[in-house]
Formats: structure tokens, sequence, C-alpha cells
């Protein structure tokens, strides 16, 4: 009688990162208004990071720090600069600021504009990253 080697388990599947909770001040723009602002801006920053994996593989982190501002319906960023980052790259850095300064969003009208800062993660080959 032939025996079968045992076969190893499978590796631990690791749970999904989470999205970093909001901490936003009472009375202000409302999570799901934010979420809105930040889903916006994905795809341009997923971009810019995707460009800089080429030159520096591996798990990048940048942390913005930006102004949610609306004006009629449309949102706007304002005054957005770089808090930390992994990438000490200027290009990139540039790239991100840049997406910042030109994307619009729909944004609730008479809000005060709200400061946050915020990480955005890129893993490279991880699909809905940052």
């Amino acid at each position: 009688m032939e025996r079968t080697p045992p076969v190893a388990p499978p590796p631990p599947v690791s749970p999904p990162e989470e999205e970093p909770k909001l901490e936003l001040p009472p009375g202000t723009w409302s999570e799901e208004e934010v979420r809105v602002a930040l889903q916006s801006v994905q795809p341009l920053v997923r971009s810019c990071l995707e460009d800089a994996s080429v030159r520096h593989p591996g798990p990048q982190t940048v942390r913005l720090r930006f102004t949610l501002e609306a004006r009629g319906e449309r949102g706007h960023f304002q005054d957005s600069e770089v808090v930390e980052s992994t990438l000490q790259d200027p290009f990139v850095l540039a790239c991100l600021l840049d997406t910042f300064a030109d994307t619009q969003f729909s944004a609730p009208p008479g809000k005060a504009p709200l400061t946050l800062t915020h990480p955005f993660h890129f893993r490279p080959g991880k699909r809905g990253a940052p």
C-alpha cells in the first residue's frame, strides 16, 4: 500500500486591511462626505504610487494633510502637504500634491472647511491599494 505524504495546510489568510477610522469634529463633514472626497482622488493617487513602484519596490505609505473645501456643490482639496512618507522621491510627492490640487468632487454646499491628515498605503501587486 502506497502512502501519500501529508499535505501542508495552506498559509493563514491575513485579514483585509481596514480603512483608517476617520475622526471628525462634530457638526462638520460626515464620514460619507469625506469618503466621497477620498474616493475621488484614489485613482490618481494609485497612479502616482504605481509609477513610483518601479523605482521604489515594496510597500509605501504617504501621509498627507489637506483641507476639504466646498464651493457651491463642488468640493476641492486645498493646502495639501506631505506630512510623512516612506518615499523620498520628489517627483512622486509632487505628483500626489498635483493630484490633490486638480481633483474635484461632489460636496455638500455650505460646509465649513475641514483639515484632515490621512495615510495612503501602497503595496505593489495588490488590487485596491492605496
